[in-house]
């Protein structure tokens, strides 16, 4: 989607940016760090990544893992795999562990609001999951605060591509229809999501529409 690209713009830079800072910094203490993308999609953002590591010669370092519900993704390069995974499965930490040397850290990241998908639970639960399996865990969340504007400038434009039919339902900051759901999450709202699984925010930036957090264990030094 061309428009939601540049309606998000400002904030997938400072995502991209986030994700490759959380990368730096684990490389000063492991071998290898692991990207693991929860959410995936069509895994072009854990491919900018890979390349970004590519060109800052660190390719050889720097590996990803998409996971995604959907199995029709083919990876795009040898340093990139993907599983079809539900993360919302108590399962799903176990299933990730067994993927990650000893020697690698992990960076888990969900990006483009993918959490803003799932109900308050499963939020927290995938939040909890990704703070089990990643030394930093890298979230990109639709801003509350510019949820309004959204309502009048962003889906009804964008609402055909995202296959939303019928009337809207809005209680705060979520949307839902007959056959979506989404929910834009403010700043309090996300760090008591980082709190509750046991992490500290090391990063907190807010773009025009995008929240971007970072968190790290509650023992960890912050990012640099």
């Amino acid at each position: 989607l061309r428009f939601s690209e540049a309606y998000f713009a400002p904030g997938l830079q400072a995502s991209s940016d986030a994700v490759h800072g959380a990368v730096t910094s684990l490389l000063q203490r492991h071998k290898c760090v692991v990207v693991l993308d929860i959410g995936c999609g069509s895994g072009e953002a854990l491919a900018e990544t890979l390349a970004w590591a590519r060109e800052a010669g660190l390719g050889g370092r720097v590996r990803g893992i998409g996971v995604d519900v959907n199995d029709q993704i083919s990876p795009s390069d040898d340093s990139m795999e993907f599983m079809k995974a539900d993360c919302t499965d108590p399962s799903f930490v176990v299933a990730m562990q067994k993927q990650i040397k000893p020697e690698e850290g992990v960076v888990a990241v969900s990006l483009g609001n993918t959490l803003g998908i799932f109900q308050p639970g499963e939020r927290a639960a995938i939040v909890a999951a990704m703070a089990s399996v990643g030394q930093q865990v890298v979230v990109a969340f639709a801003h509350a605060e510019a949820f309004a504007e959204a309502l009048q400038e962003y889906y009804p434009v964008v609402a055909p591509d995202l296959g939303i039919d019928g009337e809207w339902e809005v209680t705060g900051t979520t949307l839902r229809a007959a056959n979506y759901h989404t929910h834009w999450t403010g700043v309090d709202e996300a760090t008591a999501l980082f709190e509750g699984a046991g992490m500290r925010v090391a990063r907190l930036q807010e773009t025009i529409r995008l929240l971007v957090v970072v968190g790290v264990p509650k023992c960890a030094n912050d990012i640099h």
